[in-house]
């Protein structure tokens, strides 16, 4: 890894198929002082910018970065994690404002 501590940021792995090979950066996207896992990165609806979010299980929260360019990431929000629902290793996933009435309608909401 070319003499980079790993520890405590997000890399970058690179392929131009689902399945690899995969060619990592060593070069940090984003560089944090908590233990980080479970990181996923999506586009912000209706913008040219994306988060990367990932769990600071340690820490009881998540951590959310915006990017403009996929290569450099700035600090946005931590999110707690606490109560009756405490996700780890979380994915976002797009859906149409008919399926957020629907699952609304059946679950409920807050």
């Amino acid at each position: 890894n070319n003499g980079l501590k790993t520890r405590n940021g997000i890399l970058r792995a690179t392929s131009s198929k689902l399945t690899g090979p995969y060619l990592t950066e060593y070069e940090h996207l984003h560089k944090t002082n908590a233990i980080v896992e479970g990181s996923s990165v999506f586009p912000m609806i209706g913008s040219d910018r994306y988060i990367l979010m990932y769990d600071c299980y340690a820490d009881g929260h998540y951590q959310f970065c915006v990017s403009d360019d996929l290569k450099k990431f700035e600090f946005l929000a931590n999110t707690d994690t606490k109560g009756d629902f405490t996700p780890r290793h979380g994915s976002v996933l797009q859906i149409t404002g008919a399926e957020v009435e629907r699952l609304m309608s059946t679950f409920g909401g807050k």
